[in-house]
This record gives C-alpha cells, sequence and structure tokens, in this order.
C-alpha cells in the first residue's frame, strides 16, 4: 500500500526537498513517464530506486532497514538507528577521505568554499603557491581572511588591497565563474580559475604555466624574426595548405599582389584573387597537389600599369608519410628577360620584310639584349651574394634558440616530461628550419652557379679520418658499428665539396639503418678511385631509385631512427648531386630491398708532387678508432665563449653548464683578456668568427695566446663557409665548426680538440 508520496516523504528526511524531487523526476523521465502522481501505487522498481538513493547518505545496511521499516510500517528500533548513524559516519569519512585523496594528487592547487564563504577543503599544492602563515589556513576559515592576506602581499597586482578582496567576493556571492591569468612579484605565472559549485560555495584551481608562458614568448619572438628576415628577401613568397588557404605571406607578395596579410590569413586563393587570375593559376595548383613540382611564368600589372613577368614555382610540401600537406609558392621577377625575349620575337616577325632597313635596329636591339643579359647576370650574382651575406643573420638567432632548448632539455627532462616533450618539440622545429635555411641557401648557390668548386690535391684519409670519429659516435649511441677502411690515395678535387657529398651519403645510411653495421672505404679503379657507403638498412625499391635526388623526397620506412628534431629535409641527397655535378664526379647507388644500400662517388686521381703542406698539427686527423668515451668527457673544465652576440652566449653559458663546465664569457679582446686574469687560463675557447668592428674571432685567439706561455686549445664557430675562412683557421692552427651549432658535433669536436692539444 506504500505509494510513490511516501517513499519521497521518507527520502526527504535525509536529503531534502530539492534533491529528491530533482531525483525522483530524472528517475520516471528516464523511464518515460515524466508525468507521475505522488498518490500511486509504488513499485518495486521505485522502491529499488528510493532504496538506492539511500544508500548513497546512509550506506546499503542502513538504507534497506530504513525501507523495510517504512514498508511495514513498523517503527525503527534503538539498535537499527545507532547502526544507520555508524555507517552514515563512516560512508561520510570514507568519501571525504577519498575526496581528499583525490585532490592531493591533482598537479593543480585546489582550494573549495563552501555556500557559508568559508574554506572547507584544500591540498598540498594550493600551500606550495603561497605563504600562508600557520594558523591562516584552516577548516572553517573565511576566505575574506585569505584574499586579503594575497592582495596584502601584491598577489592581485597593484590597486588598494580592499578593493581586490570585495572583487573577488562579489565573483563568490554572484557565483559566476571566471578565470585569468595572474603574473606574479617572483616572476612566475599562474592560472586562476573559479567555479561555483550546484549547491552553494566555490571552486578555486590554481595551475603554474610559467613555463608555458615562456615558451609561447619564445616562440613569438622566433616567428617575429623568420618574419623580419622573409620580409627582406627579394622574391615573393607565400604558403597555401590543401583547402587553398593562405598561411604565409612575406611583404614582397602582399605588396605587389595587393593584399592585406592579416585580412588573407586563412582565405582560400580563389576568394582572394580575381577570378581571372585565379583560372590562370588553377591547372598548375591542381598539378602540385598531385604532388608534382609546378614550374610555369605569369604577368601582372603594376600600380603604374606597367606589365610584370614572373617566373613561378610551386613546390609540394610533405609529412613523413608523403601525404600532402601544402605548397609553397615562390615568385622571382624576370621583367627583363621577358621583355628582350617579346621585343627579339616581334623583330622575328617582321625580320624578312625590313631586313635591309633594320639591319642597324636589330644590331642595336641585340646589344640591348647582351646588356639586359649582362643586367639580369649581375642582378643574380647580386642575390646569390645577398644569399650569403644573410645566411650569418639568418642563423643566428635560430642557432641561439637550438642552444636555449638544448639546456632547457636538459633541465626539465626528469622533472617535467611533458615539458621535456614539447621542448624537444620545439628543439626539433628550430633544427628543421636551421637545416632548411642553410640547405636552401646551397642550392640557391649551386642553381646560381656562384658555388664554384676549389680544386685541390690531398689525400683522401683528410675528409675520411674526421668523418670517422664523427659518426662513430653517433653510430655508437644508435647502437650501429661503423667500419672505415683507411685509405692512402690521393685524389684531385674540392675537399669541402667532396667532404659534404660523403657526410650526406653517412647521414643517410645513420637515419635509414636500425641495426647492423654502416662501411666506409674506397675502391681503386683505372683513373679514379669510388668512396662507397654500405648499410645494411631497409633498402630502396628500384622504382624510387630515379626519385631520391629529388627536392623534399624522404622514403618512409616503418624502421627509420626516428629521433626528435632528426626527421629529415629530403634535401641531403639533392645537395650531394648538385655539388658532384659542379665537380663533375659520377654518383651512383645501387640497393637491394630488406639487405642495404651502397651509395658512391666516383674522384679522380691527384699527382703526389701536387700535394698541399701537411695539415697543421691542431688539424691531423684522428686515425685510432673512437672508442666509447665515458658520459661527460668535459666535465670541470675552464671554457672561454667569445661572441658579439649576448643572446649566443647565453645559450652556451646554459648548455655547457649542463654539461659541468665552468664557464666564462666575453663580447670583445678586451673582455677575453679580462675574463682570463679574474677567471684563469681556460682549458679550451670557443669563438666566433664575425666579431664586432672587423675583428675575428682567429685575431682574438691570437692576442689571447700572447698572454700565454703555451698556445690555448680552440674551435672557430661561424656561419661563413667560403674556403677563405676554411683557410685561414685551418693555417693558424685551429679547429673550424660550422654552424648551426649542435651540441653533439661540438662536445665530440671539444674532446678532440683537447685530445690532440695534449699530445703535441
Amino acid at each position: 500500500s506504500t505509494s510513490v508520496g511516501d517513499l519521497m516523504a521518507l527520502c526527504e528526511r535525509f536529503l531534502g526537498p530539492e534533491s529528491v524531487d530533482k531525483a525522483f523526476s530524472e528517475y520516471f523521465a528516464q523511464h518515460e513517464k515524466e508525468d507521475f502522481r505522488t498518490e500511486e501505487r509504488a513499485s518495486i522498481e521505485v522502491i529499488r530506486f528510493t532504496e538506492r538513493l539511500l544508500a548513497g547518505v546512509l550506506g546499503a545496511s542502513s538504507a534497506r532497514i530504513v525501507i523495510n521499516s517504512a514498508l511495514q510500517g513498523k517503527e525503527i528500533q534503538i539498535s537499527d538507528v545507532i547502526s544507520i548513524v555508524d555507517e552514515a559516519s563512516q560512508v561520510l569519512e570514507f568519501n571525504r577521505a577519498l575526496l581528499q585523496a583525490t585532490i592531493e594528487n591533482v598537479s593543480q592547487g585546489i582550494s573549495v568554499v563552501d555556500h557559508n564563504l568559508r574554506l572547507v577543503v584544500w591540498n598540498q599544492h594550493y600551500l606550495d603557491l603561497f605563504n600562508f602563515p600557520d594558523n591562516l589556513i584552516r577548516v572553517g576559515e573565511p576566505v575574506e581572511n585569505i584574499f586579503r592576506f594575497n592582495a596584502q602581499n601584491g598577489e592581485y597586482g597593484l590597486g588598494e588591497p580592499e578593493d581586490h578582496v570585495q572583487q573577488l567576493m562579489d565573483n563568490i556571492r554572484r557565483s559566476e565563474p571566471h578565470r585569468y591569468i595572474r603574473y606574479r612579484k617572483d616572476g612566475t605565472v599562474l592560472d586562476v580559475q573559479g567555479n561555483p559549485m550546484p549547491g552553494g560555495g566555490f571552486v578555486y584551481t590554481y595551475q603554474d604555466i610559467t613555463q608555458q608562458k615562456q615558451t609561447e614568448e619564445a616562440l613569438i619572438q622566433s616567428e617575429n624574426n623568420i618574419r623580419i628576415y622573409t620580409d627582406n628577401v627579394p622574391a615573393l613568397i607565400a604558403y597555401f595548405d590543401t583547402d587553398l588557404r593562405y598561411l604565409f605571406t612575406n611583404k614582397a607578395y602582399e605588396e605587389v599582389m595587393k593584399v592585406d596579410r592579416n585580412a588573407i590569413i586563412g582565405q582560400p586563393v580563389y576568394k582572394v584573387l580575381p577570378a581571372s587570375q585565379y583560372e590562370a593559376r588553377r591547372p598548375y595548383i591542381e598539378k602540385v597537389l598531385k604532388g608534382e613540382r609546378a614550374v610555369f611564368e605569369l604577368e601582372h600589372s603594376m600600380e603604374n600599369s606597367q606589365i610584370h613577368y614572373a617566373l613561378v614555382t610551386y613546390t609540394p610540401h610533405r609529412n613523413d608519410l608523403g601525404d600532402i600537406l601544402g605548397f609553397f609558392a615562390l615568385y622571382q621577377d624576370i621583367t627583363e628577360r621577358r621583355q628582350a625575349e617579346i621585343a627579339l620575337q616581334e623583330t622575328n616577325e617582321t625580320l624578312e620584310e625590313r631586313v635591309k632597313e633594320r639591319t642597324q635596329k636589330i644590331s642595336d636591339v641585340n646589344q640591348d639584349l647582351l646588356q639586359a643579359k649582362q643586367i639580369a647576370e649581375q642582378a643574380n650574382a647580386s642575390k646569390t651574394r645577398f644569399l650569403a651575406a644573410a645566411s650569418h643573420d639568418l642563423l643566428q638567432p635560430l642557432n641561439a634558440a637550438r642552444l636555449f632548448t638544448s639546456a632547457l632539455a636538459h633541465q626539465v627532462k626528469e622533472e617535467n616530461p611533458e615539458q621535456y616533450r614539447m621542448t624537444r618539440n620545439i628543439d626539433g622545429s628550430l633544427k628543421a628550419a636551421e637545416e632548411l635555411l642553410g640547405t636552401l641557401l646551397d642550392i640557391s648557390k649551386l642553381d646560381a652557379g656562384a658555388l664554384l668548386p676549389n680544386l685541390n690535391t690531398f689525400r683522401i684519409s683528410e675528409i675520411l679520418d674526421p668523418l670517422k670519429a664523427e659518426f662513430g659516435v653517433l653510430a655508437s649511441d644508435r647502437g650501429l658499428q661503423l667500419d672505415v677502411i683507411h685509405s692512402a690515395a690521393i685524389v684531385h678535387s674540392d675537399p669541402q665539396m667532396l667532404r659534404r657529398i660523403v657526410q650526406n651519403f653517412l647521414s643517410n645510411a645513420a637515419r635509414y639503418t636500425q641495426h647492423g653495421k654502416i662501411l666506409l672505404g674506397c675502391r681503386r679503379l683505372t683513373d679514379s678511385i669510388r668512396i662507397e657507403v654500405w648499410d645494411t638498412g631497409p633498402g630502396i625499391p628500384e622504382e624510387k631509385l630515379s626519385e631520391i635526388f629529388q627536392e623534399f623526397k624522404r622514403l618512409d620506412h616503418p624502421e627509420r631512427h626516428n629521433k626528435e628534431g632528426e626527421k629529415g629535409l629530403g634535401l641531403g641527397l639533392s645537395i650531394a648531386d648538385r655539388m658532384s655535378r659542379v665537380l663533375k664526379h659520377q654518383i651512383r647507388v645501387r640497393s637491394w630491398p630488406g639487405q642495404g644500400t651502397v651509395f658512391s662517388v666516383e674522384v679522380p686521381f691527384g699527382q703526389a708532387e701536387n700535394l698541399k703542406q701537411e695539415n697543421a698539427p691542431g688539424d691531423a686527423p684522428q686515425t685510432s678508432s673512437p672508442t666509447r668515451k665515458r658520459n661527460n668527457p668535459l666535465s670541470g673544465l675552464h671554457v672561454l665563449c667569445i661572441d658579439n652576440e649576448p643572446l649566443i652566449l647565453e645559450g652556451m653559458e646554459a648548455m655547457l653548464k649542463n654539461w659541468d663546465c665552468r664557464v666564462s664569457k666575453a663580447t670583445t679582446i678586451g673582455g677575453a683578456k679580462s675574463a682570463i686574469r679574474n677567471s684563469g687560463r681556460p682549458d679550451i675557447v670557443l669563438a666566433d668568427y664575425h666579431l664586432d668592428n672587423d675583428v675575428t674571432g682567429v685575431m682574438a685567439l691570437a692576442a689571447l695566446n700572447e698572454m700565454q706561455d703555451t698556445p690555448l686549445p680552440g674551435i672557430v664557430i661561424t656561419a661563413d663557409r667560403t674556403e677563405s675562412v676554411a683557410e685561414e683557421i685551418k693555417r693558424e692552427g685551429y679547429t673550424l665548426l660550422h654552424k648551426p651549432l649542435k651540441p653533439a658535433p661540438l662536445r665530440a669536436m671539444a674532446t678532440r680538440v683537447l685530445q690532440s692539444h695534449k699530445l703535441r
């Protein structure tokens, strides 16, 4: 005879009318009976629901006693009342312990205020964030007192403390959720969120986002720097995704195309360009989205109504799986060349009819063409000189950023794996940008014919032995065996270009070889030797052999080493192919899928009488096989760093201190001398080549050696890859290390220089 209303009245004694009405309404709504009557008889399902509802407050056994007594119309015995109270207390204590254990394992600071505006729950992270006195944080403490303490300690910034307290209290009373970023006096940054609870009260969470903010600021600065460089490149540059939306444009593109960067980013190209211009580009866009490179010419009118012509190159952008992510658009002005071609075409069309009267004019036109060609060649040479000069400034900020991220990764690796992963991702992106900038500069020089070979006669061991030392450590770290067969052959080539070709072969082998070994050796032919790099990697399918030397072409293998920041750009083999054509050396590749690959380059023999003087003592090749060194051979060393960029010095200091080195810094020769007088003789000097006021790192080392009884070991670091700089550094007996600076090669090079210095 028990009705639904009887059960609801029973529950109201323990839960309150509002909670009971809500619970029963939701129950009947779930059972498709929204209009229920309280006087109707309760079914067995409603009785079981009521028991479960009470069990959440009283416990299962106590709820069963209450329900049975109500159904039978009996009074509850005193023993049952005691049992119910005990079980309810245990449930309450368990729930509270569970709540406290839960919030203690949350990485955020948490504080909970009840409907009376008093503190009821908090965790240890909350206490660690603020310097509260011992008697302030306790259950029942008015939250207004806590807000006032923080306000008086400057936690809420400038302004009257009572104004801050009143604003926070108003937010709680209005039950309005709110969120804000708090920049604290100690330099940390908190993300504070406040949310109301259903029954009254407020929950506050405090997240330390200092590292995230610093990373965001560094990325914004890096993006601004890249924007500055691309805005000053004499070419039109844009990037589009697969939906043809603008994602990037440089200043030259905006000026010529008459568009606003802020307005077009994210907009599809067919909505930005006039229909006629889009239709002219559409066939080439469809081609590049299929993965093919598209090159074509376009004409466009300038503000002065003059027609200009551009050579447009669309290059597909792929991910590691070969999927098209978008494409790059590069516009080069060829107006002078095109106008000359048009003039020549018009002249040829009427040449037969007016041959006599136009003879002199044709001669003048030919002279104009010759002059136009000379001007075009001068402009091309000027562009190449600009790119070569800009390479140092382009790589400087990226080099500094790499040093900072390396130091940051070392600091957070053990403490915060998530931040370490993010830092490694940033480092990988910066590394990719560095490699892309450097490689694009090399490709530009090679394509323009500005990078000419400096042919010399030398022993091939001068190239192979340093590569053996460099890649020996890398192969060992990856669990690979590197074998280098010594050769005393004398060859005639450009040593720097040839070393770059072989280095790219070794890098490619190390990247794709998962296990086994890599072999570097020379095979004698009739008039030349063939330098070969063998690996036991996954191999290359025969149909792909002709594609691997194309730009941005990478083969995807599941066995490829996939270290962070080492995905490759697909330009190494393209550079090797271009350099081999400049040197007139033949490159070959053979591969056996599933077994391995061999890359080779043929180099002509040289005459022994044409050999240059042997290497300076400081550059003697390391002939001993690389051994497994201890983890940190530079620990405790005193390193003097000289660079005219303070940001570079800070980055190098952070990285070297992670290696337990003692670091001195200087931006000038005078500063370096003062550092030695104050801190003593350094074990090794790392000097940038281009210092201020036309001073070089070689000059700085020479000045420091005048203060010493014995020469200081030195490494000269530079982004300048010209032969003259390399010859000067080698002639003075120092070791050259090119930017962008990488931690592992720097450590290996410093170790080798110190060992060589001890053997003198």
